[in-house]
């Protein structure tokens, strides 16, 4: 199936929501367009702060960073992303 998204920046904010249909895996790429925003939320929950995960997440994990994108391993399911 296809791999939805859904980005949006507002104040100081940045949302990406993903859908990834049933027996697929997907590697999410979070835009780092503001400098200093370093939490980010996994479906209305602190899941990474100061470029460390904070809570364990049996559909998602942290795998870090690199030059332009924080970085995601997800299963199926429907996620919102919020860097702030």
């Amino acid at each position: 199936g296809n791999i939805t998204m859904d980005l949006k920046r507002k104040d100081n904010k940045l949302t990406l929501f993903v859908d990834i249909p049933s027996n697929t895996r997907a590697k999410i790429g979070i835009p780092k367009i503001e400098s200093g925003l370093s939490k980010i939320s996994l479906n209305g929950k602190l899941f990474v702060e100061n470029k460390k995960s904070v809570k364990i997440h049996t559909g998602a994990t942290f795998k870090g960073e690199d030059g332009n994108y924080f970085l995601f391993d997800v299963k199926p399911g429907k996620w919102s992303f919020v860097l702030y």
